[in-house]
């Protein structure tokens, strides 16, 4: 008998029986190496959409990075538990739409911006996934 599960994932080797939980969805754990494929296409997209070099990427990982810190720097400064769970859930959100602005983007400081905004979520959320285990 086939499960809702492997209707589902029919075809794809990520969507493992033997990995899913109990809702049906495949263990954060085998999806890991999907989240934030963006990075590794920066280097394209700098150089195709952006018209630029080596240093419109280094400029745009930068931003990113300095992101990353503030998030790291936001998430380290709480002092409680209470409302984590929304502030990760808020940030992921921000992170998907801000993912989505980037991908339509064509101006260098537009991208800049977005990459700091993901940055900071991506760092924030990764922060929580940690706390939360």
């Amino acid at each position: 008998m086939r499960t809702r599960h492997s209707r589902v994932c029919a075809g794809f080797p990520i969507c493992d029986e033997r990995f899913a939980d109990p809702v049906g969805a495949p263990a954060l754990e085998r999806v890991e190496p999907l989240r934030f494929a963006v990075f590794r296409v920066l280097p394209i997209y700098a150089n195709d959409v952006l018209k630029g070099g080596a240093r419109i990427l280094d400029c745009l990982s930068e931003f990113r990075r300095v992101g990353a810190v503030l998030g790291a720097l936001q998430f380290a400064a709480r002092t409680h538990y209470k409302g984590l769970a929304r502030w990760i859930a808020a940030t992921s959100m921000t992170c998907a739409v801000a993912l989505i602005v980037f991908s339509a983007a064509r101006r260098f400081l537009l991208c800049a911006g977005v990459l700091f905004v993901v940055g900071f979520c991506r760092d924030v959320t990764d922060g929580g996934d940690k706390v939360s285990r």
